[in-house]
Order: structure tokens, then C-alpha cells, then sequence
């Protein structure tokens, strides 16, 4: 069996996810996409976290909760930049 080592595409995510993080051909600013990034990162590693063997249940809960800390965290700034765009900036 194989893994593929990538990172999710918006398409993979859930509704309310897919609305803040959009595919990287969308047009957005470079903050955007530095933010994006930050969130997708931490997907994967949540996604790694959850399918890897840990010694410890422990250490597996402790790794998990640090990356779901870790993408709520840029999930917000992701939010609140994009309030930060006008209408006319999303067009």
C-alpha cells in the first residue's frame, strides 16, 4: 500500500472549510495564499497525526490537539483577513 504525500485540495474539505479556503488558481492576494498555505499544512499534519502510530495514546492526543490548535488558529486570521477584502477585491 501507498501513501500520497499531498496536501488537500479545496475540493477534499468539508462545506464550511472549502468556503474559506479556496483551490490555489483562484485569484487572491499574497497574504491569502500565505494563510491558505498555513491552513492546508495543518490539515495535513492533522490527517498524519491521526493514520501514524504513536508509543504513547497520549503523545498521539497531545501531537493532534497541537495542529488542531494550529489550523483553528489560521483559520481565524485567514477569516479575519478576508474581511479585510472589499466585494470589488474578490471579482
Amino acid at each position: 500500500m501507498t501513501t500520497r504525500n499531498r496536501h488537500p485540495a479545496a475540493s477534499d474539505l468539508n462545506p464550511v472549510l472549502r468556503l474559506l479556503v479556496r483551490d490555489s488558481t483562484s485569484k487572491t492576494c499574497e497574504e491569502c495564499k500565505r494563510l491558505e498555505r498555513v491552513v492546508q499544512t495543518a490539515i495535513a499534519n492533522i490527517s498524519f497525526v491521526v493514520s501514524k502510530r504513536f508509543p504513547r495514546f497520549a503523545e498521539k492526543v497531545q501531537q493532534l490537539h497541537k495542529w488542531q490548535d494550529a489550523r483553528d488558529s489560521a483559520m481565524q486570521g485567514l477569516s479575519a483577513h478576508r474581511k479585510t477584502h472589499t466585494r470589488d477585491d474578490a471579482a
